[in-house]
């Protein structure tokens, strides 16, 4: 059956379309001599279709089928004759009253560049059956349109009945609090790829950077993605695994180890990776006469830039004086100097725990706040370029 479309990639544009196919009482719309990638589901309800000669009666351009000859030239009635089709019945159709929406109205939208954030959201126009979300607190620029009826938009309260974490509007101060990601109101949350990753910590990868803004963002297909095996985690040290709780503490006078990880792809026939032969340990020492701007190390940190660390690093260094020398700091003067930062008063309490002295302070690794404080991403980040500040008055 053919029907006429609108197409929502254009909104401009009402096309020649036929119904492809039927799941209950939704119908695929596919636009006549058009790749089925532009399809889209539609119930009867939907303000997108229309029967044949609504164009016409309404005042619109409709488009004809790609490539037609002599587009100029074409009718309904033609074309109908010509593809041996007939029209979908004008009762088929069902008219949506337009919603209530207005200007200015509070509600609880779902990210669509973030979908896993549900975000505080204001309607800021209103389009017969679209509005525009605008996110309070973001720039204009990362607004934009949804259906009326899109599962992505909520009623205020909605998050706090179903129990879903909302995310509050971008403040001011927020600008300098996210070191995670140098976007703007970033938190390092989500990809520009999609779901397959769920963090970043650069431009390109930003779902929210200016480079990104223009980008569809489309679900992956799990049934395309390729087959991927289960890995083997090999340790490229061989030393024993010590079971026991980690500590921290001041480190005992010998050779610092580095244990990376390493990621082998198990063989086709399944057959576990021979793990005796045993392998040449790296040693490496901590030495706090190191050259240049210490460079992040491996781990978590090697994804961030020397730019990035310039930038975040101007904003922290308010809070570390270059008169400071931890290397003599008693446990309690590394909790009362944790406890001077914003937002880190809550984490002073774990120094004392691991009686985590002045030296043993210049010693940690992002991979320690992290995985032995358990310390989230985003507030470990800021404290480990708190600590290189420390390292560099050492240098200096």
């Amino acid at each position: 059956m053919k029907l006429e479309a609108v197409d929502k990639k254009d909104s401009s544009l009402v096309c020649v379309a036929t119904v492809a196919d039927m799941m209950d009482s939704r119908i695929l719309v596919h636009f006549d001599s058009w790749d089925d990638i532009y399809d889209y589901w539609a119930d009867p309800t939907s303000p997108y279709i229309h029967p044949v000669g609504w164009a016409d009666q309404n005042g619109h351009s409709l488009t004809p089928p790609n490539d037609y000859p002599n587009p100029e030239t074409f009718t309904w009635e033609k074309y109908l004759k010509e593809v041996k089709a007939t029209p979908a019945p004008v009762r088929a159709f069902k008219q949506k009253q337009i919603p209530g929406f207005k200007k200015g109205m509070r509600l609880e939208c779902v990210d669509k560049r973030v979908p896993q954030l549900v975000r505080v959201a204001s309607v800021d126009e209103v389009k017969e059956h679209q509005i525009r979300i605008s996110f309070d607190g973001w720039p204009d620029r990362y607004s934009y349109w949804v259906d009326s009826d899109s599962p992505d938009i909520h009623p205020v309260g909605w998050c706090q009945k179903t129990g879903h974490p909302i995310e509050p509007p971008l403040t001011p101060n927020d600008v300098y609090d996210f070191l995670e990601c140098p976007t703007v109101g970033c938190r390092g949350q989500g990809h520009v790829m999609g779901a397959k990753f769920s963090t970043h910590s650069t431009t390109a990868d930003c779902p929210y950077s200016d480079e990104n803004l223009g980008r569809e963002h489309v679900l992956p297909d799990r049934l395309s993605s390729p087959d991927r095996r289960p890995q083997a985690v090999v340790p490229v040290s061989r030393e024993p695994k010590d079971t026991s709780k980690p500590k921290l503490g001041r480190p005992p006078k010998m050779p610092r180890l580095d244990s990376p990880i390493k990621t082998e792809w198990l063989p086709e026939d399944g057959n576990s990776v021979d793990l005796q032969q045993p392998l040449k340990r790296k040693e490496k020492v901590f030495d706090t006469k190191c050259d240049g701007k210490l460079p992040f190390t491996n781990g978590y940190d090697n994804e961030y830039t020397e730019q990035i660390w310039e930038k975040h690093s101007r904003y922290l260094k308010k809070y570390v004086k270059r008169s400071l020398d931890p290397r003599d700091w008693e446990e309690e003067d590394v909790v009362q100097f944790i406890a001077s930062v914003p937002y880190f008063e809550k984490h002073s309490a774990l120094f004392r725990q691991h009686k985590i002295d002045g030296e043993a302070l210049l010693m940690l690794s992002q991979r320690d706040i992290i995985e032995i404080l358990r310390i989230k991403l985003g507030p470990a980040i800021k404290l480990y370029c708190i600590i290189m500040l420390l390292r560099q008055n050492i240098i200096s």
